[in-house]
């Protein structure tokens, strides 16, 4: 493997080991936060430090059960009305919202209109960590409780442990099929499955689950990054959690990684478009069922390392970059 190329530039802005970053959508911020609470934001036209704070009182994993959503600073227009570290303005609270913060998951965050501030959030319900809650916007309303809980035949209990054993959630991505006004949510899971569920109810609200329907869920990840022998010993009862899933911006492919050495593929697509010709020469669109099994919507790609813990992919979704315990690796889609 060839050298890692120099650093354009060094951000010293943290003091602590880097435990998150993210890029805004136009690229032209960066968002870092580190082992002590801290955040960061940058710019990354003049790579100065736009605002500095601690959001949360208990700095462990954000395990004060809170996710606080802060007004948006406005960068200065010019070099000369840059503050200096210690006068930079920092942002106020605008809402927050209590979660269960005893797992590993993420929020994922869908804007419903970006000229306004109404969203919709996702995060792991509030009793059990292997069933997701959706939360409106500014109005912190509960839409939709306890989503992937109404499996046909399925004895649930807490976090995963019934006839169906997911484990907790380990990833969500929300988002809105425009083509079949549904909202969707993909959910990838301890066990090292992932679901794909979708509801007509978009701003309605639902309980318990109803109103939704599992479009198809696989389990990929089922090898051991650690030892053939152990996956020998446990049989079934040894998982391989999905540490890491992202989603291509247009919503139709997914990616994830685990602590085996799987990089697996998924299409999200479910329905395709046909033209149905009619009398005068004008066209129906019709959106079906694609047909595909949960097997041949999956491509898995093996890498020769086990054990990746991270994964982001290009804006175009035509590179994957993988991080690991082997350093880094980037694959090109078309290896798929």
């Amino acid at each position: 493997m060839p050298p890692a190329p120099a650093p354009v530039h060094i951000l010293r802005c943290h003091s602590a080991q880097i435990n998150t970053l993210y890029f805004s959508h136009d690229n032209k911020r960066l968002y870092s936060g580190d082992l002590l609470g801290q955040v960061f934001i940058t710019s990354t036209e003049t790579l100065r430090t736009i605002t500095s704070w601690k959001p949360h009182n208990d700095v462990r994993h954000g395990r004060d059960n809170k996710l606080h959503i802060w007004e948006r600073i406005v960068e200065p227009h010019s070099l000369a009305d840059v503050a200096t570290p210690p006068s930079v303005p920092v942002p106020s609270l605008q809402i927050s919202l209590d979660v269960n913060a005893l797992n590993y998951c993420r929020f994922s965050l869908l804007l419903c209109d970006k000229a306004s501030s109404n969203a919709m959030v996702a995060v792991p319900n509030l009793v059990d960590s292997s069933l997701v809650d959706v939360w409106a916007i500014p109005s912190v309303d509960r839409l939709h409780a306890a989503v992937g809980s109404q499996d046909a035949g399925t004895q649930r209990v807490e976090d995963g442990r019934g006839h169906e054993k997911t484990g907790i959630v380990m990833g969500l991505h929300l988002f809105e099929d425009h083509s079949a006004n549904e909202l969707r949510l993909l959910m990838s899971f301890e066990n090292g499955g992932l679901a794909l569920w979708a509801t007509a109810n978009v701003r309605q609200k639902t309980v318990q689950g109803r109103g939704w329907q599992r479009l198809w869920n696989i389990k990929s990840h089922v090898e051991s990054g650690w030892s053939l022998l152990v996956y020998l010993q446990l049989g079934s009862n040894f998982w391989s959690p999905v540490m890491a899933m992202s989603v291509t911006y247009d919503n139709t492919v997914a990616f994830t990684v685990s602590a085996d050495n799987l990089l697996c593929k998924y299409s999200l697509q479910v329905s395709i478009h046909v033209l149905i010709p009619l009398c005068g020469g004008e066209k129906w669109i019709k959106n079906m069922k694609d047909g595909l099994s949960p097997t041949e919507r999956t491509v898995v790609y093996r890498t020769k390392h086990p054990g990746n813990g991270a994964i982001a992919l290009q804006q175009e979704g035509r590179v994957v970059a993988v991080g690991g315990w082997d350093g880094k690796s980037v694959f090109g889609v078309r290896k798929f």
